[in-house]
């Protein structure tokens, strides 16, 4: 089990015909300062090949099926210039379920605009409740935390619908004196999020990490290609350096590089 979070589980709440699917399992908080992490917050598995535990593809035509009736609706705030590569990144746990998603999308059912003005995916409420259901069905593993607050992040830094219980850029919302760090992860419902883990959190800036097994990074660093990196929001954290993307569906957090 990984302590970061599974790009498997942003698509689910940000990927835009399919948020209609994530929020029947329950949303986490907003973009800006959502609610604390329900009962603390626990490791997040990725697993399969590739960054971000992605394994191989979903069919590339019922995504450009899907996408082609999603289009077709229309809708004034869709933007689906990446929709069929958004789609064809089939997360590792859930493939079965996602892909009985993708093939109710693009075949029996249909699209409609939301009151966000965005294409909403109609008739495929059990395929969607089962893929969220999955996703949501993981435990806890190493490096499990306790629920951070309420925090608020630089506007798009976090644009996915995620519970925010800290600040890992400054750590704020965890208790920095007794170790604790603010790290992606699950909370004890199943949800991804920003929350507090509990230490050993040690393994200084540059240093070898391991969201597994350990050695976990210290506040205010990401373990990202098994490299303690410190997180960011935009490149003025970085003094003077490059902060890149931990994930696009997510917002503009980061690492610095």
């Amino acid at each position: 089990m990984l302590r970061a979070i599974t790009p498997a589980l942003i698509v689910a709440s940000s990927f835009f015909w399919l948020s209609a699917c994530a929020s029947s399992g329950g949303g986490g908080g907003g973009a800006t300062g959502g609610t604390g992490g329900g009962g603390g917050f626990g490791a997040m598995g990725t697993g399969g090949s590739g960054t971000g535990g992605f394994g191989a593809g979903t069919s590339s035509g019922d995504c450009q099926t899907a996408c082609n009736k999603a289009a077709a609706a229309q809708c004034p705030n869709d933007d689906a210039t990446t929709c069929v590569s958004d789609c064809q990144q089939t997360p590792s746990m859930c493939q079965s379920e996602y892909s009985a998603l993708i093939n109710c999308a693009a075949t029996s059912g249909t699209f409609q605009c939301d009151t966000d003005g965005e294409a909403e995916l109609q008739g495929c409420d059990a395929q969607g409740s089962a893929f969220v259901g999955c996703l949501q069905s993981g435990t806890g593993g190493s490096g499990g935390g306790t629920g951070g607050g309420t925090s608020t992040l630089p506007a798009g830094c976090v644009t996915a619908s995620i519970t925010i219980g800290c600040n890992p850029v400054t750590n704020e919302g965890c208790n920095t004196a007794a170790g604790q760090a603010c790290d992606l992860g699950q909370d004890s419902q199943g949800q991804p999020g920003l929350g507090c883990f509990d230490p050993p959190n040690d393994a200084q800036p540059g240093a070898a990490c391991n969201n597994e097994t350990g050695p976990f990074c210290v506040p205010t660093h990401n373990c990202s290609e098994n490299v303690c990196k410190r997180f960011c929001c935009s490149g003025t954290d970085c003094n003077g350096g490059t902060c890149t993307a931990l994930d696009p569906n997510l917002g503009t957090l980061g690492v610095c590089n």
